[in-house]
């Protein structure tokens, strides 16, 4: 799916985040210093973005195919009210008039959470991301645990974005370190990786 090259390119600059850490940091061991800390966090923030990002681009992506082949969800017909669906069914191209009223519909919707994803793709394209794939490529123990592994880093970008990283109750930023980073940004990426070649499967 072409939704996975945007993706890529956005995770290429996440990427280079996490690298500036390292020029910041000077490769010694300890806490970060605050600067590089708020790199790091900046990347767990643009990294949950590029996935939020991506399954609603290869949302509409997938939205002609499977409307050619009438096969989308069971809830597909709650994609756009009646006045847009009479307006896609007189448009010069139908699935494609469908997809561009669809990305309007969802603009300001969030696809982050294992939850949320799963949901989107099933109610309207039949489509069910493998979390058991996801899970043997990040060698977690289960489909479940790779979801509570997404959801995990979606909550860290949350307390980052909303409160600055420093949790309920406490006056200080929680830690932070590269490694932990890169998980969130792998973690990211297989689940991505996984949703396309499932969707280049299903379609």
């Amino acid at each position: 799916m072409q939704a996975l090259t945007g993706l890529e390119r956005a995770l290429s600059r996440v990427q280079r985040l996490i690298d500036a850490h390292g020029t910041l940091h000077g490769g010694g061991r300890g806490r970060p210093q605050q600067q590089a800390a708020d790199v790091l966090r900046g990347a767990v923030v643009l990294g949950v973005a590029a996935l939020d990002a991506f399954v609603m681009d290869v949302f509409i992506e997938a939205i002609p195919p499977l409307v050619k082949q009438g096969r989308l969800g069971n809830e597909a017909h709650t994609l756009v009210d009646s006045k847009g669906l009479l307006h896609a069914v007189g448009a010069a191209d139908p699935p494609g008039e469908l997809a561009r009223l669809a990305s309007l519909q969802y603009a300001r919707t969030t696809f982050q959470r294992s939850s949320a994803i799963e949901s989107h793709l099933r109610r309207f394209l039949g489509f069910t991301p493998d979390w058991t794939q996801v899970a043997s490529r990040l060698k977690s123990a289960s489909a479940d645990d790779a979801k509570k592994q997404l959801d995990g880093f979606v909550e860290r970008r949350n307390q980052i974005a909303h409160a600055g990283d420093v949790p309920p109750g406490t006056t200080k930023a929680s830690a932070i370190s590269r490694p932990y980073v890169e998980r969130c940004l792998r973690t990211v990426k297989v689940t991505a990786e996984v949703i396309d070649s499932g969707l280049d499967a299903y379609i």
